[in-house]
C-alpha cells in the first residue's frame, strides 16, 4: 500500500509540474522585488518558532508534540494523506518520545499517526487500550478515528469529549462534527 501511495504521489506532483504550474505562473502577477532570505531573517524567524514552541504556557508534552508538527510537516488537517512517507518517519519519534515521556498526549499523538499509517482499526486499538476515560482528548480521537468506521460510536465518543472538555470553543468544534456525522446517518 505505501508503494503504491508514493508511486501516486510522484505521478501527481510531476503532472502538476509539467501541466498545471506553468499554467498557473503565467495567471499570477510577479512581484518587482524578490524577497531576500538573509542569515540575520532566517536567525531571527527561527528564533521566533522557537519561542513559539517553548513558551512557558504551553504544557511540555503540547511543546514536544508541537515542535514535532512544526519540523516534521505533521499535519492534522483532513487533506494530508499525501504525507504518509512523513507518518512513516515520525513515528519512530513518537515512540523514542515515549519512552522519555510516557504523557497521555504523547500516547494520543501516536496513535492518530498510526492511523494515518495503518489506518482506524489499528490506532483504535491501540487507543481504547490507553483506559482514559476521563480524558476529553480520548474521546475525541476515538470519535475522529471511529468517524469512517461507525458514525454511531464516533458520535458517542464526541458527545462524551463534549461532556468532559472546558474550552468552549472545543465544545463548539466537537459539537459541528456530531453534526456532520448526524447528517451522513
Amino acid at each position: 500500500m505505501a508503494k503504491n501511495l508514493t508511486k501516486d504521489y510522484f505521478k501527481h506532483e510531476t503532472v502538476f509540474d509539467k501541466r498545471v504550474k506553468g499554467m498557473l505562473e503565467a495567471d499570477m502577477p510577479h512581484a518587482e522585488t524578490a524577497f531576500e532570505f538573509t542569515d540575520a531573517l532566517i536567525a531571527d524567524s527561527q528564533l521566533a518558532m522557537i519561542f513559539a514552541v517553548c513558551h512557558p504556557g504551553n504544557a511540555t508534552q503540547s511543546q514536544v508534540c508541537l515542535a514535532l508538527q512544526v519540523l516534521c510537516g505533521f499535519c492534522v488537517g483532513r487533506n494530508c494523506g499525501h504525507l504518509f512517507d512523513r507518518h512513516v518517519y515520525i513515528l519512530p519519534l513518537y515512540n523514542q518520545l515515549l519512552l522519555i515521556d510516557q504523557s497521555p498526549m504523547v500516547a494520543l499523538n501516536r496513535a492518530f499517526v498510526v492511523a494515518k499509517i495503518w489506518g482506524p482499526d489499528k490506532a483504535i486499538q491501540e487507543v481504547e487500550q490507553l483506559d482514559l476515560h476521563n480524558n476529553s482528548q480520548y474521546h475525541s480521537l476515538l470519535g475522529y478515528l471511529y468517524g469512517e468506521v461507525n458514525a454511531n460510536v464516533a458520535i458517542s465518543h464526541y458527545s462524551m469529549a463534549v461532556t468532559l472538555s472546558k474550552s468552549r470553543v472545543e465544545k463548539q468544534t466537537l459539537a459541528r462534527e456530531i453534526k456532520r456525522l448526524q447528517d451522513k446517518l
